[in-house]
């Protein structure tokens, strides 16, 4: 999937993705977090430095594992919404569903 993701993207030139271990940098939580997928557009490309991503990514991306269902569903959201992040989709393979948040007033595009 990462794959195919990352491709088209590149070939439209959207922006780019970044897989575990890509450190974003929140406001609210300076140490930052790693999302397992991190998707950041064309034009915030200035949010990208060497090592993080410095301030909202566009979309972060987390697949659930069983030591981090509390961390993904309960403590993130609100920290990724604090910090402007307009979309963050959690995976969830051991419920077997998909979630999807997007922050209010932002359209299915943005």
């Amino acid at each position: 999937m990462l794959t195919f993701l990352l491709l088209y993207i590149q070939q439209h030139g959207l922006g780019r993705i970044f897989h575990a271990g890509a450190l974003v940098k929140l406001a609210q939580k300076p140490s930052g977090r790693e999302p397992d997928l991190v998707f950041v557009k064309q034009e915030h490309a200035d949010r990208i430095k060497p090592t993080f991503v410095e301030g909202p990514a566009d979309l972060v991306v987390e697949i659930v594992s069983p030591d981090s269902v509390t961390r993904d569903y309960c403590d993130k959201v609100p920290e990724y919404e604090a910090a402007g992040i307009p979309k963050y989709w959690i995976i969830d393979p051991i419920r077997k569903e998909a979630r999807f948040y997007q922050l209010a007033g932002r359209g299915p595009n943005d």
